[in-house]
C-alpha cells in the first residue's frame, strides 16, 4: 500500500498570529474552543504541528496576508503533490528538500487562487522531507507555511468508491449520462467507456466517451436503434479504479407519420347474418427470449446489465429478458457477505435481521468471499434504491480482489432507508442466488465550516476521537452541570435529596397546569440555626396511619395542606435532621417562628389550610463545640470548597469543550441539544447569581459571624412589615423583601443558644427590595 504519512512525528504545524490592538478581543466562546484544541492536541497527540508565520508587507489598502489552510499532502506514481487553500486568491512559490535547506528544488505557480495544487518531483520513498509554501495575494502581502511529510514504501492499491447515481436519459438523437463523483479525499477522476454488446468490465475495453471530475456528460454519437452500454470507472492518484458502476440506453427511432385513409362512401345498413357457432380452439404459444452479454468474474473488474427499475425490499425488479428466472441453485444469504464502513479507521458494520446501519457520511465496503459463491458464477450484482424517495440509485458490480469479490458504495449522505439487492449471475444471465436487505443511514450532517482550517484526514482524527471521548464526558458535564444549578437554589445533602428535588419539579409542572393550587403554608427550618430546609418531606396521616396528603419544601422552606375535616398528624422527615425537635419540645415559638408543632394529633374542620412550622434537629450538631472549633472549621470548608470548586469547574469545561467540539466536527440533533443545554445552564446559573447575589455578615474582626439572625424592619406602619434571615456556616445569607427603607438589626447566638444584639445599621434604602451590600458589624 502506497500511504502517506502526515502524523505527528512527521508533520508540525505551528501558528502564529500578528493582530492589530484595534481589534476587538476575542469572545469567550471561541476562546474556549481554543483551549480545547489546545487541549486535545496536546493530550490526544492527535496530530503535530509546524509554525504558521504570517508576515505583514505594508501596503495602502490591504495589509492582512492571505490564510493558509487544509494544507495536505498526497503522493502518486510520480512524486508528491501538496495542496493547500487561501482565503483570498493568491499566488504560490514553494520548496523542498530532505533539510531545511531545501536543496531539492524551488517552483512558482503565478495563478491567483483559493485553491491551489503543486507537484514535486523526484521524492524518495522512507525520507523525510522538508518544504516551505509562501503565498502571496495581489497587495503582495506574504504568508509562510512550513512542514514535514514522509512517503513509506508500499504501493497504494485501494480504489475510491464507485460513482452513484449512474443514469443514461435520451433527449432526441443523443443521450445524457449523469453521476455523482464518490467523495474520497484520494478521488482523482471519472472514466466513462460505452459498448454496443456488452457492459464493458475494464476502463480500458469499450469506447472513451469522457476521462475527468464532470458528473455529467452528453453522448453525441450514438446510432439510431442501438442499444448502448455504458460503463463508468473513478480512479485514484495511482490509477487504481473501482470496480464500475453501469447503465444503458437506446436512442428510438423516429415513428413513421400516421397516414390517414380516404373516408369511403357510406353504404345502406346490410342485416347481418347470424355468427357461427364459436369451436374451443387449443393455441400453443411460445416465449421469445433474449439475452445479453454480461462480464465474466474472471478480468479484474466485472459488470453486469442494467435495470432501470427500482430494486425494492420486498419486490424483486423486472429482468431486461422475458424468460422467466430460473430459480436459484445456490443458497446465499446476507451472512454471507461482510459489511465495513470506510472513512479514516474502517470498521465492521453489524447485521441486524436483514437491516445494517451505517453513518451516511462514510462508504460502505460489501466483501464476500470467493469460497462462498457457487461454482461457475460469472458476476455478481448490487442494485440500490432509496425507500422513502423511490428513487433508484444506482447498480454496482463486484470486482475480484485476490480471493474476495467486493464493491465499495458511496451513498452520498442521504439519510435513511435505502433497499439494496444481490445477484450472482451466471451464464446466459442465469439467477445462481439472491439475498436482499437495506441500508439504514443516519442523518449525521457533514463537520461546520469553521472545521475546515484542518485538513480532511486531521478531521476525521479528530472527529473519531470525539465520538470516543464524548459519550463518557459529556454525561459527567451534563451532571456537574445540573448539581451546580441545583446547589445554587437547593440544599442537596444526599441522593434522596435529588429524588425530593425532582418530587418537587412535577409538583411544580402540575401547579403551572392548574393540577395543583398552593393555598398557604408552613415553614420547616433548622432549630439551631433557623435557616429554612430545602427539601424535607411532609407527609399528613389520618388516625390509622394513611398518608392523605405530602408535600416537598420549596427553597423557602416552606410547604402547604387543604385538609378535610378530620383527625390527623405530620411527620417530616430530612436527610441528616431529627423529628420532631427535642431543643424547641414544648415551646409555641421562638425568634422567628410561631405555632411550632412537635408531631401531636390535631383536628381540621372545614377544609382548613395546615401551616404549622415545623422545628427540625440536625444530627449530631453540638452548638458549643462548633463555637469552640468555627476557626478551624472555617479553614477546613474553605479548602474543600476550592477543592470542590475547581474539580467541578475542571469537569464542567471538559463537557462544554467537548459539546463545542462535538457542534463542529459532528454536528447532530443529539450534539446540537447538549451544547443548548450547557447554554441554557450556563445563561441560568449568570442570571440567578445575579438575581440572588450572596452577601455576608462579617464581625469587628472581619471573619463572618454564622448563623446570626439579620432581621430588617419597615416603619412607618401601623403594623411594621419585619423580615427575618438567617445566616450560614460562612456568614452568608440573602435577604429579600419589598422595597423601602428598612432598620436592620443583627443578633448572634450565643452559647446558650439566646440571640444577642450586637449590631444595628443605620436606615438603608432597598430599591428592589434586596440588600445587595455586605454588613460588617463597626
Amino acid at each position: 500500500m502506497h500511504r502517506l504519512f502526515v502524523s505527528s512525528k512527521n508533520v508540525e504545524i505551528r501558528m502564529w498570529f500578528s493582530v492589530k490592538k484595534s481589534r476587538k478581543i476575542i469572545s469567550l466562546t471561541f476562546a474556549l474552543f481554543l483551549a480545547f484544541l489546545a487541549l486535545a492536541f496536546s493530550a490526544g497527540n492527535f496530530f503535530g504541528l509546524t509554525p504558521i508565520i504570517v508576515n505583514f508587507t505594508q501596503a495602502n489598502t490591504d495589509t492582512v496576508p492571505p490564510f493558509i489552510s487544509n494544507m495536505a499532502v498526497t503522493s502518486d506514481k510520480n512524486g508528491a503533490a501538496l495542496l493547500w487553500n487561501t482565503n483570498e486568491p493568491s499566488a504560490a512559490e514553494y520548496s523542498w528538500g530532505t533539510t531545511q535547506s531545501y536543496e531539492g528544488g524551488t517552483g512558482s505557480d503565478p495563478v491567483y487562487s483559493t485553491k491551489h495544487r503543486v507537484v514535486l518531483s523526484s521524492i524518495e520513498q522512507n525520507v523525510t522531507y522538508h518544504y516551505k509554501v509562501v503565498s502571496t495575494d495581489t497587495a503582495e502581502n506574504s504568508s509562510v507555511f512550513i512542514g514535514t511529510f514522509v512517503i513509506d514504501n508500499e504501493s497504494d492499491t485501494v480504489a475510491p468508491a464507485n460513482p452513484s447515481g449512474f443514469k443514461a436519459s435520451v433527449s432526441g438523437d443523443s443521450i445524457t449520462l449523469t453521476w455523482t463523483n464518490p467523495r474520497d479525499t484520494d478521488f482523482a477522476s471519472v472514466k466513462v467507456v460505452r459498448s454496443m454488446t456488452s457492459y464493458p468490465s475494464v476502463p480500458s475495453t469499450g469506447n472513451v466517451i469522457y476521462e475527468g471530475k464532470a458528473q455529467k456528460v452528453i453522448d453525441t454519437t450514438p446510432a439510431i436503434g442501438v442499444k448502448y452500454f455504458y460503463s463508468i470507472f473513478a480512479k485514484d492518484p495511482w490509477e487504481n479504479y473501482s470496480s464500475g458502476s453501469f447503465t444503458s440506453a437506446k436512442v428510438a427511432a423516429p415513428e413513421p407519420p400516421v397516414v390517414t385513409a380516404p373516408i369511403a362512401p357510406i353504404d345502406p345498413p346490410v342485416k347481418a347474418a347470424p355468427p357461427p357457432t364459436a369451436v374451443p380452439v387449443k393455441i400453443a404459444t411460445t416465449t421469445p427470449t433474449t439475452t445479453t452479454n454480461v462480464p465474466t468474474a474472471a478480468s479484474s473488474t466485472v459488470s453486469a446489465t442494467a435495470s432501470s427499475t427500482p430494486v425494492s425490499a420486498t419486490t424483486a425488479p423486472e429482468k431486461e429478458k422475458t424468460t422467466p428466472a430460473a430459480p436459484s441453485v445456490f443458497s446465499l444469504s446476507l451472512s454471507d457477505f461482510e459489511f465495513y464502513s470506510k472513512g479514516g479507521a474502517e470498521s465492521k458494520l453489524i447485521l441486524e435481521g436483514n437491516s445494517i446501519s451505517a453513518d451516511s457520511n462514510k462508504n460502505i465496503r460489501i466483501s464476500i468471499p470467493l469460497n462462498k459463491l457457487p461454482v461457475g458464477f460469472r458476476s455478481v450484482i448490487l442494485k440500490v434504491n432509496n425507500i422513502e424517495k423511490g428513487k433508484d440509485e444506482s447498480q454496482y458490480v463486484f470486482a475480484v480482489n485476490g480471493a474476495r469479490s467486493e464493491t465499495i458504495v458511496d451513498l452520498n449522505g442521504e439519510s435513511g432507508s435505502h433497499a439494496f439487492q444481490i445477484e450472482v449471475l451466471g451464464n446466459e444471465k442465469k439467477v445462481l442466488a439472491e439475498t436482499r436487505g437495506a441500508f439504514i443511514l443516519d442523518a449525521k450532517p457533514a463537520p461546520l465550516p469553521v472545521a475546515n482550517l484542518l485538513a480532511p484526514a486531521q478531521i476525521v482524527q479528530v472527529t473519531e476521537t470525539i465520538e470516543k471521548v464524548a459519550p463518557k464526558a459529556l454525561p459527567i458535564g451534563v451532571a456537574v452541570s445540573m448539581s451546580q444549578s441545583a446547589v445554587l437554589v437547593s440544599n442537596i445533602g444526599s441522593f434522596y435529596d435529588v429524588y425530593l428535588i425532582l418530587l418537587k419539579c412535577f409538583g411544580a409542572i402540575l401547579v403551572f397546569f392548574g393540577k395543583k393550587k398552593p393555598k398557604s403554608w408552613g415553614v420547616v427550618y433548622d432549630s439551631v440555626t433557623k435557616r429554612p430546609i430545602d427539601p424535607a418531606y411532609v407527609v399528613m396521616e389520618d388516625l390509622k396511619g394513611e398518608k392523605k396528603k405530602s408535600a416537598i419544601t420549596d427553597i423557602n422552606g416552606r410547604y402547604g395542606f387543604l385538609a378535610e375535616p378530620g383527625a390527623y398528624s405530620i411527620t417530616a422527615n430530612k436527610t441528616h435532621y431529627k423529628f420532631p425537635s427535642q431543643i424547641l419540645a414544648n415551646r409555641k415559638r421562638d425568634e422567628m417562628y410561631d405555632d411550632l408543632y412537635f408531631g401531636e394529633i390535631f383536628d381540621s374542620t372545614d377544609n382548613a389550610v395546615i401551616q404549622f412550622n415545623i422545628p427540625l434537629d440536625p444530627v449530631e450538631f453540638d452548638w458549643n463545640e462548633f463555637i469552640k472549633n468555627k476557626e478551624h472549621l472555617f479553614t477546613q470548608y474553605s479548602r474543600k470548597e476550592k477543592i470542590r470548586s475547581f474539580v467541578f469547574n475542571l469537569l464542567f469545561l471538559i463537557g462544554f469543550s467537548l459539546s463545542v467540539a462535538s457542534v463542529i466536527f459532528s454536528p447532530s440533533i443529539f450534539n446540537i441539544s447538549i451544547f443548548a443545554f450547557y447554554v441554557i445552564n450556563i445563561t441560568f446559573q449568570m442570571l440567578w447569581k445575579r438575581k440572588h447575589k450572596v452577601t455576608v455578615l462579617l464581625g469587628k474582626d472581619g471573619r463572618p459571624v454564622s448563623f446570626a439572625m439579620i432581621s430588617a424592619e419597615l416603619s412607618g406602619l401601623s403594623i411594621p412589615i419585619v423580615k427575618k434571615v438567617t445566616t450560614d456556616m460562612l456568614g452568608r445569607f440573602y435577604l429579600l423583601t419589598q422595597p423601602g427603607v428598612y432598620d436592620i438589626k443583627v443578633e448572634e447566638k450565643q452559647g446558650d443558644e439566646t440571640y444577642k444584639e450586637i449590631y444595628r445599621m443605620p436606615e438603608v434604602k432597598l430599591d428592589n427590595g434586596v440588600l445587595t451590600n455586605n454588613i460588617v458589624v463597626r
